[in-house]
Parts: C-alpha cells; sequence; structure tokens
C-alpha cells in the first residue's frame, strides 16, 4: 500500500483507480499489482450498438444502472443488451 500512495504522491502517472480505469489496464496487461476491494457493487454490462454493430462493456454501479442514459449512444438510440451480470460483496 505505501508503493501505491507514494506513486500518487509523486504524481508520476503509474497508478489507477476506478473500475473503468483498472478494467482498461488489466486488458492491456499494464500492471504490476492490483489492490481490491471487496465491498465494490459493480454490474458488467455487454451491449451492441445496433448502427456500428460495436460490442461494449461497461462497468457501472447500480444507481448508474437504473439510468437508461447509460444505455443509449449519443443519438438516443438504445443499445441491444447482450448480457447483464452483477457482482455483489460477500457476506461475512
Amino acid at each position: 500500500m505505501s508503493n501505491y500512495y507514494t506513486e500518487i504522491a509523486k504524481d508520476t502517472g503509474m497508478f489507477c483507480y476506478g473500475v473503468r480505469d483498472t478494467i482498461t489496464a488489466l486488458e492491456s496487461s499494464a500492471l504490476e499489482a492490483l489492490i481490491v476491494f471487496e465491498e465494490l457493487e459493480c454490474e458488467r454490462i455487454e451491449m451492441k450498438d445496433t448502427v456500428t454493430e460495436e460490442t461494449l462493456t461497461k462497468y457501472i454501479s447500480p444507481e448508474r444502472a437504473a439510468d437508461d442514459s447509460n444505455f443509449k449512444d449519443r443519438q438516443g438510440v438504445a443499445y441491444d443488451i447482450l448480457a447483464r451480470e452483477q457482482s455483489k460483496p460477500s457476506a461475512k
């Protein structure tokens, strides 16, 4: 943990936080260490743009998942939902 805080204090850019930045770093194999917060509630939603046929994946909080605008493109066209997976904190 001390290395993480040192990188933040030095502002080296060698750290990330948040679901989106962390997933991007994981997918590009750019992580040396990963610190996980086990109480994180997140929903993984795989969607398809009906115009471009592009597949998108979003990781959002349950609150943001309740907002329909997260499932539309900039023109307001709804994406096709391909898959939804919700992670919940483990019971202790």
